[in-house]
């Protein structure tokens, strides 16, 4: 009965950087790049379309509502599938240095079709209508799967040592920049991830999602990149803190345990015990977007920021991203070390 349940889902994802492995996670999902004869692929494309296999049982069934009932069963029969896969996107997005996403405007834009990598090729193209989707008959034809597929043709993604990968190349998720790598302990944060309880998944669950948000704004919003960014970490201070009770000034009524000195300890515990000062700069700057609607210099195209200050400005999105990163890995892996460690004893 559990075995009829289970349904394999073919879906199709993009990255930044090229993708040129496979990656398996147990029977949980499969990565691998989308290469051959009859798939569409243009020498000049930014985004690589990639294919992801997931499962999915009766336990990730839902009951979707929209302003036309004839189309509920049909959405609910796609949503367990969609619900998955975005959560690998943000799983992987929040432990690898690249953004994993998905086409969600699903209404449409006015674009220039580029046929020709010479600009002078293009010259007397019309606008038409589009819609951000990655398709074609082969792949209409070899989307339905009953198990994960073999994939022989492609090696395994090669992985990174965790004290190399998310600090010694900066800012690596460019489309020049391929292939993706993996840090080494992926497995383990995502064994860890999954071991989470029932209470504490749906929090970082959110602070995940924050998180691919903030990367996916780094170069068009930045601001709002930020924020995202920035209320991904404090999801995540709030549950390393969850049930925490801080004392109140008898005087003032205020709690003496502030918030800023929170966010200064976690980073200080889960990230590097060497930045408190980077880290008060950090808050006074998320203090500033947060209460006083401040923009970045260069949020604009056009913009009168130097291009010191252009740099400067890129480069604390970019930390913050690696930031955040290293906060939810570290957390999320710390925290399954800790209930083993806590099994272990209770054990003995």
């Amino acid at each position: 009965m559990y075995k009829k349940s289970i349904k394999y889902h073919k879906l199709i994802f993009f990255t930044r950087t090229e993708l040129k492995g496979k990656y398996r996670y147990k029977d949980e999902f499969q990565i691998y790049p989308i290469k051959g004869e009859g798939y569409p692929y243009s020498k000049i494309q930014k985004h690589f379309p990639n294919y992801m296999e997931l499962k999915t049982s009766w336990q990730d069934d839902v009951k979707i509502q929209t302003h036309y009932p004839e189309m509920d069963e049909l959405m609910s029969e796609i949503a367990p599938g969609s619900i998955k896969q975005d959560m690998i996107l943000d799983l992987l997005t929040t432990c690898s240095n690249h953004l994993f996403f998905r086409y969600e405007n699903s209404s449409g834009s006015w674009a220039l079709p580029i046929t020709s990598e010479k600009k002078e090729g293009n010259k007397d193209l019309e606008s038409i209508w589009c819609h951000p989707v990655y398709g074609s008959k082969k792949t209409s034809e070899n989307n339905a799967i009953i198990n994960f597929t073999d994939q022989p043709d492609f090696d395994e993604v090669e992985q990174v040592k965790f004290s190399e990968y998310f600090l010694s190349n900066i800012d690596p998720d460019k489309h020049f920049s391929g292939p993706i790598k993996f840090v080494s302990i992926i497995d383990a944060f995502l064994l860890s991830y999954f071991n989470l309880s029932n209470d504490i998944k749906p929090i970082v669950n959110q602070a995940m999602y924050h998180f691919r948000n903030g990367v996916e704004l780094s170069e068009t919003k930045k601001t709002l990149s930020l924020l995202s960014l920035f209320t991904s970490l404090e999801t995540m201070v709030d549950l390393e803190h969850r049930g925490f009770k801080a004392e109140q000034c008898e005087s003032c009524g205020q709690q003496k345990f502030k918030i800023s000195k929170k966010f200064r300890d976690f980073l200080t515990k889960y990230v590097s015990s060497k930045s408190k000062s980077k880290f008060n700069k950090l808050y006074s700057l998320r203090s500033k977007i947060v209460h006083t609607g401040k923009l970045l210099e260069s949020e604009f195209l056009y913009y009168e920021a130097s291009l010191k200050k252009k740099e400067e400005e890129n480069l604390t999105l970019t930390e913050v991203i690696q930031i955040c990163r290293l906060s939810i890995v570290n957390w999320v892996t710390k925290h399954q070390i800790a209930k083993q460690s806590g099994m272990a004893t209770h054990n003995t």
